[in-house]
């Protein structure tokens, strides 16, 4: 039985722009008209990527904006992102791109896996951003860029589906350029725990961290104890 892998992915975007619609869609395969505003759910599905098969945990968040303080909820244990806005309001393009570089700044400046959507193609006639400028901007990001449309269905299933790809591809890129270490205290050597992990994801005191970068600053946050018990190796290449 192939081993199914475990992805969690948060969605974020300003309020009203379609975040739920997409999960639900996704998951459920149907569109809801009325729903309240969303505080934070969670869905998941098996997904088949290629021969794999992934878990995918989806966190629908509440509506942010450019002065949403971004909790570490949405940055410790995440593997990768689906940042939304609606084409019918430059505010919430706007939005994106803050909310980027505030989890930018979490994770340490490090390459994200994203994926921008630019939701309700479907009113077009309504547009106030254009494609060419969703993909200007997933480009200098790094990431891959869609537009969709919940109502329609149109390229929902894809989405998510490129966001785990998009995972993958963070993760090797990172894998081959360097890795960092973890290793118990008072352990010398080359003793059978010592591990590497790629510079992506990796474990302190069994909470999962994205960036090295960015678990050197959070380490400050552990109780006590659980600092003393950690020895985080100079990164190589940092």
């Amino acid at each position: 039985m192939p081993l199914v892998r475990y992805r969690k992915v948060v969605i974020l975007g300003y309020r009203s722009v379609g975040k739920t619609s997409l999960a639900h869609q996704f998951v459920e395969g149907e569109f809801l008209e009325d729903y309240d505003p969303t505080v934070e759910n969670t869905y998941s599905k098996i997904v088949t990527v290629g021969k794999d098969e992934f878990h995918l945990h989806l966190v629908d968040t509440a509506g942010q904006d450019e002065y949403s303080i971004l909790p570490y909820s949405f940055i410790i244990g995440v593997h990768g992102y689906v940042l939304v806005y609606s084409v019918t309001s430059l505010h919430s393009f706007q939005v994106i791109e803050s909310l980027y570089q505030k989890l930018h700044e979490g994770h340490g400046k490090t390459r994200l896996p994203v994926v921008l959507v630019g939701n309700k193609a479907d009113l077009s006639p309504d547009r106030e951003v254009q494609a060419v400028e969703g993909k200007k901007l997933a480009a200098s990001w790094g990431a891959t860029f869609m537009e969709s449309s919940a109502r329609n269905n149109q390229l929902t299933q894809g989405i998510f589906t490129k966001v785990i790809q998009e995972i993958a591809r963070v993760e090797n890129s990172y894998g081959q350029e360097r890795r960092c270490h973890l290793m118990p205290p008072n352990v010398a050597g080359t003793h059978p725990l010592q591990r590497q992990a790629p510079c992506l994801t990796f474990s302190i005191c069994g909470l999962q961290f994205p960036g090295c970068r960015a678990a050197a600053n959070l380490q400050a946050l552990l109780p006590s104890p659980s600092r003393e018990r950690l020895l985080l190796a100079k990164t190589r290449g940092s």
